[in-house]
């Protein structure tokens, strides 16, 4: 006679699993017609992204909702209801990866084995020939020291006169441009004071990635990397802070895009003073003036929505998406393979996205002819003539060709993937 156990398993629909309290759910960001949601594992710092029916499921495992309630949700939500074969699915998705309460914690993932070199060369995707990084390891430590000191320069009574007082030095040195223009031509005489210049600029870069990782921490997040990186012709300070994608406040996510320039622009301030104190014929007030007029052009051309800026960043975070430059590109191409009567593939398209992406990818093209111009004309009133108009000129046609080539070879891209997609139908 087989034994009677005391107690029965409670069905599955009567569960009430629970993610780990360290597994962190960002916000909904559109990738073109498609909203993801990045969740993040803290305890080894790996991240998954998800579609917005699997968010809807994990952000509401709580263990105190049974997954016949969930499941009721996301029938009005989805206009489907989850049977016991796709829970089963979902939870054993969600425990293989060791996101619930429950399951074992997750190994750190293991360390690359060095592969043998191959005969011939071989290419790999996104290497770069010409560049490299070196990382200097995990600020976490550092920036938690640094925030315990520093945090009172978040306050409102600081920073809004702070920021306040940045501004009012921008409109006086917007106003004299031509003034700092002038005085600035001094660095083609004393390479000595060039060098200072340059290399204040440099450390106010510091400053700048330092502001990010900062600004990350004082929200909950911070940075996981910190280090060199080298694109030839510059090498500059890098900050990864990526659980900026998991803050839910927008202004939060904009904040610590913002937080860098703002760095760079109170870095300068201690120099303005001394720019207006030092008599008009003094070498030092040219150097400032230089010091100033690049810091702050630096500073504020970030703020452009170009990709690698950090007024890019800021966009997407505003408008809640991702990819924005890439997508908006390619939504630029579908249409026009409409308007030539190519098929129409813009159908999964939302109307926000649709516009989003219209307006970034004209707007876009406006302002890279816009900055070329008027990086042509500094160049032209700036350097001594008649090498200013030679300088301009081989840019211009540097310019013309890159863009040129870019253009063929997507061509080219879309082309081989094209027949590839052909080729593995037929």
């Amino acid at each position: 006679m087989t034994a009677r156990p005391s107690e029965s398993a409670p069905p599955l629909l009567e569960l009430r699993p629970a993610r780990h309290p360290e597994i962190v759910v960002g916000p909904g960001l559109a990738r073109g017609p498609r909203v993801l949601h990045l969740i993040k594992d803290r305890r080894v710092n790996r991240s998954y992204e998800v579609g917005a029916k699997e968010h809807f499921v994990i952000s509401r495992l709580d263990g105190e909702t049974t997954l016949a309630e969930i499941g009721a949700q996301y029938a009005g939500r989805f206009g489907r209801r989850l049977g016991e074969p796709g829970w089963r699915q979902l939870l054993g998705l969600l425990s293989a990866r060791r996101l619930l309460v429950g399951n074992p914690p997750p190994e750190p993932a293991p360390e690359p084995e060095p592969e043998a070199k191959p005969a011939g060369p071989k290419r790999r995707r996104g290497y770069r020939p010409m560049g490299t990084d070196l990382v200097f390891g995990d600020p976490s430590a550092l920036l938690g020291r640094m925030y315990r000191r520093l945090r009172y320069l978040y306050a409102p009574y600081v920073l809004i006169p702070l920021l306040a007082v940045v501004i009012a030095m921008e409109a006086v040195l917007a106003a004299r441009v031509p003034e700092l223009l002038h005085q600035a031509h001094t660095l083609w005489r004393h390479p000595d004071l060039a060098m200072i210049v340059v290399g204040l600029l440099w450390l106010s870069s510091g400053l700048h990635e330092l502001a990010h990782g900062l600004t990350s921490y004082h929200f909950g997040g911070g940075a996981s990397e910190v280090g060199l990186r080298w694109r030839p012709p510059m090498a500059y300070l890098y900050c990864k802070t990526e659980d900026t994608m998991l803050f839910g406040p927008r202004r939060h996510r904009i904040a610590t895009a913002a937080a860098g320039v703002v760095a760079n622009l109170v870095f300068l301030l201690p120099f303005f003073p001394l720019w207006m104190w030092f008599p008009p014929d003094d070498v030092t007030r040219d150097s400032l003036a230089a010091l100033l007029l690049f810091g702050s052009l630096r500073g504020l051309v970030n703020y452009l929505p170009v990709p690698n800026l950090d007024g890019y960043v800021m966009l997407s975070h505003a408008l809640n998406v991702t990819d924005l430059s890439t997508e908006s590109y390619r939504y630029a191409r579908l249409l026009g393979r409409r308007l030539l009567g190519r098929g129409d593939e813009t159908g999964p398209y939302p109307r926000r996205m649709r516009i989003i992406h219209v307006c970034y990818a004209v707007g876009s093209v406006l302002l890279a002819a816009a900055l070329t111009a008027g990086v042509l004309w500094l160049i032209v009133l700036w350097t001594p003539e008649p090498y200013g108009r030679y300088i301009a000129g081989g840019l211009l046609a540097l310019v013309l060709v890159g863009a040129l080539g870019r253009a063929v070879g997507a061509r080219v891209l879309a082309g081989r993937a094209r027949r590839a997609a052909q080729a593995s139908a037929g």
